[in-house]
């Protein structure tokens, strides 16, 4: 018997308790994120960013987004990914005033201590 469950928002946990995404969910994710990178990489100002329609679709798929996004970072596709690994995470491994640079490599270390990404 398999030690996954599958919550009522169709997360399945793991034996390492985290969520995660299903098949179908990973699929939107992608779309969403492809389709914000899409509609908001020309821009410069982050409210835009972190306002469009497809990153809080993004963040209301919940905790079992971060891996995903982190990923998404940890591919070296660029983002403004930083607010919304906030709000899910309810943590900031960021220091004040960081560089893009530095805040993507605080956000990967903070994920692959936490095993979140390889």
């Amino acid at each position: 018997m398999s030690e996954r469950t599958i919550s009522g928002r169709g997360e399945q946990s793991g034996t390492d308790g985290a969520a995660h995404l299903d098949a179908a969910q990973e699929k939107e994710f992608r779309a969403l994120a492809n389709q914000w990178h899409r509609e908001t990489d020309h821009h410069s100002s982050t409210s835009i960013i972190q306002s469009h329609a497809a990153l809080q679709k993004i963040v209301r798929m919940g905790a079992p987004a971060v891996p995903l996004i982190l990923r998404e970072l940890n591919e070296g596709r660029d983002g403004h990914w930083f607010q919304a690994l906030r709000t899910l995470t309810g943590e900031s491994p960021v220091a004040k005033d960081s560089s893009y640079d530095a805040c993507r490599a605080a956000w990967l270390a903070w994920g692959r201590k936490r095993g979140l990404i390889a």
